[in-house]
């Protein structure tokens, strides 16, 4: 049976709030999701957040040049080898990103603190995006992943 999940990330790696703002940012999102699970989810290290059977191709964030499969999991797996500390490269275009800044077409990044809503298909509005933005004290990236 597929499922849909609503991911929400910092669009810092390495940031996870504090536990006060994540009981606020619960009681928030559970007004919202009355009939779903909102979890969150702190983990030890830094690690990909994905879209699931949603992915999509990836894009220089700089040109908009497609970045092949190759040379991303080529990239992943060096970012792998070091834990997901440092997410820096240079792409075949030249140009000096991160793997979490690329423009992943269906959404994904990188993170230790996410936020899950399984089985929903209710969106969050830009102002409930930014209410949440404010209560977390980060920016947030939504990825809606398929499985």
């Amino acid at each position: 049976m597929s499922e849909s999940i609503l991911k929400i990330i910092p669009t810092n790696p390495d940031y996870v709030p504090a536990t006060v703002l994540q009981v606020q940012a619960k009681d928030f999102l559970e007004k919202i999701f009355t009939n779903n699970n909102v979890d969150f989810q702190t983990l030890a290290e830094v690690e990909f957040v994905d879209a699931g059977e949603n992915f999509e191709p990836i894009l220089c964030n700089v040109c908009s040049t497609e970045i092949s499969a190759d040379e991303w999991q080529d990239q992943m797996d060096e970012a792998f080898q070091k834990q997901f500390s440092d997410l820096s490269f240079q792409t075949s275009c030249k140009h000096h990103t991160s793997l979490n800044d690329l423009n992943y077409q269906s959404s994904a990044g990188f993170a230790k603190f996410i936020i899950s809503v399984a089985d929903t298909q209710i969106e969050l509005s830009k102002g409930e995006i930014l209410e949440l933005e404010k209560i977390l004290k980060t920016y947030l990236r939504v990825i809606w992943a398929f499985y």
